[in-house]
């Protein structure tokens, strides 16, 4: 996080004067992210507890019926990456309100996005999406299919280090690869969705946004990030 933060600072520095605030107090990982005084710290604690008691019963609950893990079941398994992003982002605001501050929430209610481009563009992960966006300058003269691909294989590159990293650090089992594929897929959907698919009626957009997501997400969801979630162990 801090040499996500320390690329976005190199490219934005002049828009944040007091370094040591945007390293140290805030969770957001780019200058683009907004920061406004907050008045509601005891709305974001139970935001945090509820999301909190979600999590939990989906992973002793809930996750235990969907063995022996198929393509289908893990599929089944996909809202757990909802669930664990908001619960990084319910920290994230609390954190953040211990300072005085609020910060915009980690999702913009992914669940009703309309298109593969709402989805990815607007309303999943805003704090990773502001970061991307920074990094997206270098390469803002390129065809679509450049930028695409250079946005996403950074994001796969970041859950790659986050996951596949360490499990291989600890296990000497390789996942590598898997994560990074994913978002590839999701560059690739991405470019057909801007190119092809927003011509098409809204319920169309809208199978293929989640067709796009989540047939592909068992790829995702591989040992080693079912292993930090305790759903999974080898």
């Amino acid at each position: 996080m801090l040499l996500m933060k320390a690329t976005s600072w190199s490219l934005h520095r002049k828009r944040y004067h007091i370094w040591w605030t945007f390293f140290f107090t805030t969770p957001l990982l780019s200058l683009r992210g907004k920061e406004f005084t907050t008045s509601e710290p005891l709305y974001l604690i139970i935001k945090f507890i509820l999301i909190q008691i979600i999590m939990f019963n989906f992973v002793f609950f809930v996750a235990p019926f969907l063995y022996p893990l198929t393509w289908w079941s893990t599929i089944a398994l996909s809202p757990i990456i909802l669930f664990l992003t908001e619960a990084v982002g319910s920290l994230g605001e609390l954190l953040a309100a211990a300072f005085g501050k609020k910060i915009h929430p980690i999702h913009e209610m992914p669940v009703v996005s309309k298109s593969l481009v709402d989805f990815w563009g607007k309303r999943w992960n805003r704090w990773v999406q502001d970061w991307l966006r920074d990094i997206g300058t270098l390469v803002r003269r390129k065809s679509l299919f450049t930028r695409l691909g250079f946005i996403f294989f950074f994001s796969g590159l970041f859950h790659e280090v986050m996951f596949n990293l360490p499990y291989w650090l600890v296990y000497r089992k390789s996942y590598f690869g898997t994560m990074m594929l994913y978002f590839l897929i999701q560059a690739a959907g991405l470019w057909l969705d801007k190119r092809v698919v927003y011509r098409a009626p809204l319920i169309v957009q809208r199978l293929y946004l989640w067709a796009v997501v989540l047939l592909p997400s068992p790829i995702f969801l591989n040992t080693p990030l079912l292993t930090f979630l305790g759903i999974k162990n080898d």
